[in-house]
């Protein structure tokens, strides 16, 4: 069992996208489809990351003229990944940023939170997690999940760590006893790296032990608002969560790794010669 693992090579010859259509979707889907272009910002485009951590693309807060331009600088970061390494050898793994978790919170949720919002949850997540390992650094992280906010996408998930992990195993980047990581070394590059399942399950805990934390908080802070608003427990329950909103956070390491064909802003790095799988 698992997501995406067969299909086709087929090229577009060209890309035609009308961004009026947006207007005619709900905005919670428009939303939802904006943690992809997060991703390709923190990939390959500090300032596209830094305009979505001002104002929610999902809104009237961008003219047409401005989305119909970060759009073909999507479809632009994306043509030139797919261009240099069609059959996901090396490169395109990158594109991959934010899926590994994200596919296990998607699949945890049974599939009732959308790809993107799945997708942006597993940026903040893996971001948090490689901060505490030291493979970014804080104001990485703390970028990532910004933008993320900023977009109104979650930057954390309450599904149980796990499952999360049970699902993550099924991930096409499985390679028997490892996975295929994406790390945010910082934005603008990143870095492949393959880690035993262990390590794996030790970035998910990372982030669970924050999960624990913010479970306490919540529950502290609710007996606290609960003493002062007696008779009212859905006020002091719905005040505990905002109070417990999520932290930002991000990072990256440089030490053996080596640039792979970067791409204009996009720099990516592989950490081990093997973890493509095959020639970049």
């Amino acid at each position: 069992h698992g997501k995406n693992l067969c299909g086709f090579f087929w090229q577009p010859s060209a890309v035609v996208a009308d961004v009026a259509c947006l207007r005619t979707i709900e905005p919670a889907l428009f939303r939802d489809s904006v943690g992809e272009v997060v991703k390709h910002a923190i990939l390959a485009d500090p300032g596209m990351l830094g305009l979505l951590s001002q104002r929610p693309l999902a809104s009237e807060a961008f003219t047409e003229d401005e989305v119909a331009r970060i759009v073909a600088e999507n479809v632009r970061i994306k043509r030139d990944v797919v261009d240099a390494d069609e059959r996901e050898h090396g490169l395109r793994q990158t594109l991959n940023l934010g899926h590994t978790i994200g596919h296990g919170i998607e699949a945890a949720s049974d599939f009732l939170l959308g790809h993107g919002s799945s997708v942006a949850a597993g940026l903040c997540c893996m971001a948090r997690a490689c901060a505490k390992k030291g493979w970014c650094e804080p104001s990485t992280r703390d970028a990532i999940v910004a933008a993320v906010a900023a977009q109104g996408l979650p930057t954390d998930t309450d599904q149980p760590h796990e499952l999360i992990f049970d699902y993550m195993t099924h991930d096409k980047k499985r390679h028997g006893d490892a996975m295929n990581i994406v790390v945010p070394a910082r934005i603008g590059a990143v870095e492949v790296r393959r880690v035993t399942l262990a390590e794996l399950r030790e970035l998910v805990e990372l982030d669970a032990v924050r999960q624990g934390e913010r479970a306490r908080a919540r529950a502290n802070k609710t007996a606290q608002m609960g003493a002062g608003l007696k008779g009212k427990p859905e006020v002091a329950r719905d005040a505990a969560d905002i109070g417990a909103l999520a932290h930002v956070e991000v990072g990256f390491p440089d030490e053996g790794a080596r640039v792979v064909a970067p791409l204009d802003a996009h720099e990516a790095r592989l950490v081990d010669g093997d973890a493509a799988g095959g020639e970049l």
